[in-house]
């Protein structure tokens, strides 16, 4: 065989090479991306489980357990909740996270309507726990959801609801004291040397804005998890 045509063997190799190469580096990328697919997916369907598993705690940390709304409430966050769960368990990962952000922009809206009453509390912690959740498909799946679920903020609310009830040194006494553990009214009237009548004033302002619950069983005082989490707030800026 002539020179000329041994080059022309030899190059059509080197290329039939390179183009061998190529084809096993796609072939290999796209196992490596179907074997992450399939364990991001677990890894997704036991944290859903888990969730599953932790609802009746989640549900309990969400709502007012006073609130004569409580039970027609219960039934309402379950299923959206169980519903993201379920949308968690697919295979689609978008459908998980457009899932939680449907239910964040509804919860948005009624968080409008609900400023100044009770119900405002309950759907705060419902919008916290699914934006807590679209962080967790984030960190599991290592991928962005489209869109940026946020708290809601409302300066209004924020008054009202939190900087108002705080604004009484009585009251702040209370949230401290609650903040080492329960106390009944006796004890809550002796540490903060107010009585009857005008302990009654400033625990009522703190059970209406969700910072405070009563166990009217026992009659013993606990501050919600909002409140714990103000207290917290209002000790790292002291």
């Amino acid at each position: 065989m002539s020179e000329p045509g041994l080059k022309e063997i030899k190059e059509q190799l080197i290329k039939l090479g390179e183009e061998v190469n190529q084809l096993t580096e796609v072939m290999n990328e796209k196992s490596a991306d179907e074997l992450e697919k399939i364990i991001v997916s677990r890894h997704l369907r036991l944290y859903a489980d888990h969730e599953d598993e932790l609802l009746p705690q989640t549900l309990e940390r969400c709502l007012n357990i006073n609130c004569v709304n409580n039970q027609r409430c219960h039934t309402a966050f379950k299923k959206i909740l169980e519903n993201v769960h379920s949308s968690i368990k697919t295979d689609s990962l978008q459908d998980a996270y457009n899932s939680i952000f449907d239910e964040l922009e509804d919860i948005k809206k009624k968080l409008d309507n609900a400023i100044g009453t009770k119900c405002y509390n309950c759907y705060s912690n419902l919008e916290e726990e699914l934006i807590h959740q679209w962080s967790n498909l984030e960190k599991i799946s290592g991928k962005k959801g489209e869109g940026n679920p946020s708290h809601s903020f409302d300066i209004e609310n924020t008054v009202e609801n939190i900087l108002k009830p705080l604004s009484h040194k009585i009251r702040l006494m209370i949230l401290v004291e609650l903040g080492d553990g329960s106390a009944g009214f006796s004890e809550l009237s002796e540490k903060t040397g107010t009585k009857g009548g005008h302990l009654i004033f400033h625990l009522d302002q703190l059970l209406e804005t969700g910072l405070v619950v009563q166990n009217k069983r026992k009659g013993y005082y606990n501050l919600t998890s909002r409140g714990q989490e103000v207290l917290s707030i209002i000790k790292e800026i002291r």
